[in-house]
């Protein structure tokens, strides 16, 4: 069963939920001809937008185009992003930074930012800049930037959902036949 959740960060309260069923799951009629991820984001976190949160989101949904639209509906968001999505920058997708050396892009509210760790990391945010912070690590003294620190500190609260759900039994396991 497949469920696009949108839950609070600390506690992993769900906020909102769509059930996957098929080609014929209503995203939001309110966007047609965007792309999926879009609309899944959009119609979940409706009740949100216009209050000024922020969003955390993983890099299946992040994309220029939402992160803007997000922006202009007065709500911040910060998240993983996948060089591979459209109206990605150019430079940024084929610079090669040194480990620990960031490169990264504005464009209007929004920072994209590549940053090499053990691998490339693609990070956007519409409220930090590409400031570093030192960290004390097994090797030393280390610096991350800041949108990494507020991204991990944050981004956590489907996974909190799901590991609370581990404890109940689902109803599959008691049922012959279930859908």
């Amino acid at each position: 069963m497949k469920i696009y959740k949108l839950c609070e960060s600390s506690t992993g309260y769900v906020w909102n939920f769509i059930v996957y069923t098929g080609k014929d799951t209503i995203y939001g009629q309110r966007h047609p001809g965007e792309q999926t991820s879009l609309r899944i984001m959009l119609k979940v976190a409706h009740d949100l937008l216009d209050k000024g949160y922020c969003l955390y989101l993983d890099n299946w949904y992040t994309s220029p185009k939402l992160v803007d639209t997000l922006c202009t509906r007065k709500t911040d968001v910060v998240g993983t992003m996948r060089t591979s999505r459209k109206e990605f920058p150019d430079f940024v997708k084929r610079a090669r930074p040194k480990k620990g050396e960031t490169v990264a892009a504005f464009c209007k509210k929004q920072m994209i930012m590549k940053w090499k760790d053990k691998r490339d990391v693609v990070l956007v945010s519409t409220f930090h800049d590409d400031s570093m912070e030192n960290v004390t690590a097994r090797q030393g003294l280390i610096q991350k930037p800041s949108v990494v620190f507020d991204y991990n500190k944050n981004m956590g609260g489907v996974d909190r959902n799901d590991g609370q759900l581990q404890s109940y039994k689902l109803a599959r396991e008691c049922l012959k036949k279930y859908y």
